[in-house]
């Protein structure tokens, strides 16, 4: 279940379960998280639950809020964000269990770069025979010193096909991030 961990100069005070559909925070006493700070306003922010997501929210706060030091007016949490109201810190601590979503997107990874055994596929037709083309432009990187040997000149090609693969996984992961 996902809480918010109070604390007040390093001091933990109170660790809150996130069990209603929002929960207040603000000086005031009718708050689920009365804060004890003249830096508060009355009814300060909400922390409230859309879908499998949790989102904080500035209630009009005269000093307004923070998220991980970036004033906000609303934005969603993710785990171990810090909302700072006045002298007060709010940890957010999510859910342990990943959805089920999560889990399945993960299972479907694409491997690029590895070489993997396809069914033949049935034979096309021939295309029809097409002008020569001119060779492909190549980059050329100067460098003072001669050409690698063959070893040294191997192992650049590995590395340059590390970089790529690692290249075309962050791309993946970032878009998978977007997604979510």
């Amino acid at each position: 279940m996902a809480k918010l961990v109070l604390s007040r100069g390093g001091t933990l005070l109170h660790e809150i379960p996130l069990v209603k559909g929002a929960t207040t925070i603000g000086r005031n006493n009718d708050n689920d998280i009365p804060l004890d700070d003249q830096s508060a306003s009355g009814h300060h922010a909400q922390v409230v639950k859309e879908d499998d997501q949790y989102i904080v929210e500035d209630l009009r706060s005269t000093n307004g809020t923070l998220v991980n030091a970036a004033k906000i007016e609303r934005r969603s949490l993710g785990n171990n964000d810090v909302i700072a109201i006045g002298k007060h810190e709010l940890r957010f601590v999510g859910d342990e269990v990943q959805p089920a979503a999560q889990i399945a997107d993960f299972e479907k990874t694409v491997f690029i770069g590895m070489p993997t055994k396809a069914p033949a596929a049935p034979a096309a037709p021939t295309p029809p025979p097409q002008r020569p083309q001119a060779p492909a432009p190549t980059i050329a990187v100067a460098s003072p010193t001669p050409a690698p040997s063959t070893g040294e000149g191997m192992m650049v090609k590995v590395l340059m096909g590390v970089v790529a693969v690692l290249a075309a996984a962050v791309v993946a992961y970032l878009y998978l991030k977007m997604r979510h």
